[in-house]
């Protein structure tokens, strides 16, 4: 995730900001894994198993504010559930790394008043909601 977002605000600067939409630019667009909890703030209906449904996330980044915007959209068998926007920032524990670009790293999301941890741990699409100390 650091890695997607490193080289985003790389590419930014080098090309400017212009046309930026959802409050920065893209910086990562992800899946959660079928491994990972739902979102707290989303219930599925009782007819709808965790395996059937997609949890799609798009990531934005800053380049003035340490906190960016998420969008997040839930689908079963192509169908959209529920969107959601809301706010992201680094995780303390991923600031804190020698090399923050490298996987395992974390975000906290907080989307409709709820607060989750979504976690990376290998350079891919992937992130997955981890309970981590704040």
């Amino acid at each position: 995730m650091r890695g997607l977002f490193t080289y985003s605000i790389l590419l930014a600067a080098i090309i400017g900001l212009g046309g930026c939409s959802g409050g920065g630019f893209v910086s990562g667009k992800f899946v959660l894994d079928k491994a990972s909890r739902l979102p707290a703030w989303f219930t599925p209906t009782q007819s709808v198993s965790r395996q059937d449904v997609e949890v799609h996330i798009t990531i934005y980044e800053q380049t003035t504010s340490p906190v960016g915007n998420v969008k997040i959209k839930i689908t079963c068998s192509n169908q959209v559930m529920d969107k959601a926007t809301g706010t992201w920032r680094w995780h303390p524990k991923s600031l804190k790394s020698d090399h923050p670009a490298n996987p395992p790293c974390w975000g906290i999301f907080k989307i409709r008043g709820a607060e989750e941890i979504y976690e990376q741990t290998e350079r891919n699409d992937r992130l997955r909601i981890v309970d981590l100390e704040r």
